[in-house]
């Protein structure tokens, strides 16, 4: 489960009071805007803070999760008993999932309120599903906001590429099969193949709206230098990923042997060009 704490408040407001240049925390507390956004699995980050002269207290967090079908406790920095308390979907304070007491039921999610801390006021999303239509929040005072919280569910994304051992070579480059397995990504996303960098081709998968795929993406290269980086990019609002693997042309014994030849008279005739120019 994912706990969300809006507050760590007085610290955020030391931290206000540090920026702003203000002088006493009263002022700090009614003058100052605070922005944050607490990432799921990372330590909190401190966003934007700025003193602005609006004086209200606004904090912004940001949940990222990794894998749908977990539960999220957003916690605001009010306390739980307080009269005049609202949770919202959205900025809308009319669109109320819990105001005074009245719980209101959310078609497509469970919801639960004061469960997550014994101090604060809370509300618990139980099971969050990649197809949650809410995924922003607002907690008020009354008619004051106060707290924000935004949903982000990204997939727990795999990938590995795989190369053909069976090659057909030529003699001054070889084609390269390449396969790219791609495990838990979410619909609809791209896979685009690059080599160096540039584009070679993409291919969309988008058979399901928001549903988990594991596919496969075959590809075709000329090789003809060393050391070329093939790339499968996994791109899509709720999957993004990349795997590179490095390749040199895959020669058979016999294109060896010619191309250390070709090599050696090569450094044959640099060498006795030199010698010409040397004894005029």
């Amino acid at each position: 489960m994912v706990s969300l704490f809006m507050s760590e408040f007085e610290a955020f407001i030391r931290m206000c009071k540090y920026v702003s240049g203000l002088s006493t925390l009263r002022s700090c507390i009614n003058c100052c805007v605070i922005k944050m956004a607490i990432v799921f699995q990372a330590s909190l980050v401190l966003g934007l803070i700025t003193c602005n002269g609006v004086c209200k207290t606004v904090g912004e967090a940001i949940i990222k999760l990794t894998e749908p079908k977990q539960d999220v406790c957003l916690i605001c920095p009010i306390a739980k008993n307080k009269p005049n308390l609202t949770w919202s979907c959205g900025l809308d304070r009319n669109n109320y999932i819990y105001r005074s007491g009245l719980m209101i039921s959310l078609d497509d999610v469970e919801t639960k309120i004061n469960d997550c801390s014994s101090v604060n006021s809370s509300l618990k999303i139980l099971k969050i599903s990649i197809n949650i239509n809410c995924k922003e929040y607002t907690c008020w005072n009354g008619t004051e906001e106060v707290a924000r919280f935004q949903i982000k569910i990204q997939s727990i994304l795999t990938i590995t590429m795989n190369r053909d051992e069976n090659q057909y070579d030529r003699r001054e480059e070889s084609m390269e099969n390449l396969t790219c397995v791609i495990l838990g990504a979410i619909q609809p996303f791209n896979v685009t193949w690059l080599m160096n960098g540039s584009v070679q081709d993409v291919h969309l998968f988008q058979n399901s709206e928001k549903s988990e795929a594991n596919v496969t993406s075959n590809e075709t290269f000329t090789v003809n230098e060393e050391n070329v980086i093939i790339s499968c990019l996994v791109n899509g609002p709720y999957t993004y990923g990349v795997a590179n693997i490095s390749i040199s042309p895959s020669y058979s014994k016999e294109q060896r042997i010619v191309r250390a030849r070709k090599t050696w008279e090569k450094t044959l005739q640099q060498f006795f060009e030199k010698l010409q120019i040397c004894s005029f």
